[in-house]
């Protein structure tokens, strides 16, 4: 996958783009972890209200839902599916251009918040 810097609030992150069907619904699945300012970015052609889950992860994570440059929401803390029947669906309250997944805890740390500009280099 193409690689990115992404900068949330100036604090950059270096994201995996996930662009087409498959990238997409592999996501971070299968891996066993997520390096410190590491991330996936899917990116939509189109305003999307993408849905999420857990399957297949190992390690919890943080959401952010972006659109036009600024972080329009997030998921805290997602942790990984037990099992299909138990797994959790995420989608955000308004149509997003893309979404970005980071190490869980991250938007804690370093108290992101809405309305944060996003710049993709």
């Amino acid at each position: 996958m193409e690689k990115r810097e992404i900068k949330i609030a100036g604090r950059p992150f270096s994201v995996e783009l996930a662009k087409n069907f498959g990238e997409k619904s592999r996501g971070l699945a299968g891996r066993k972890t997520l390096g410190e300012n590491e991330g996936m970015l899917f990116v939509f052609k189109r305003p999307a209200f993408p849905i999420f889950w857990m399957k297949g992860m190992a390690f919890p994570i943080d959401i952010l839902w972006l659109k036009k440059g600024k972080v329009v929401g997030f998921e805290k803390n997602c942790p990984p599916a037990k099992n299909i029947w138990q797994t959790k669906l995420y989608w955000p309250r308004e149509l997003v251009d893309s979404v970005l997944e980071i190490e869980s805890g991250a938007v804690a740390k370093f108290g992101f918040e809405i309305g944060e500009e996003v710049s993709l280099s």
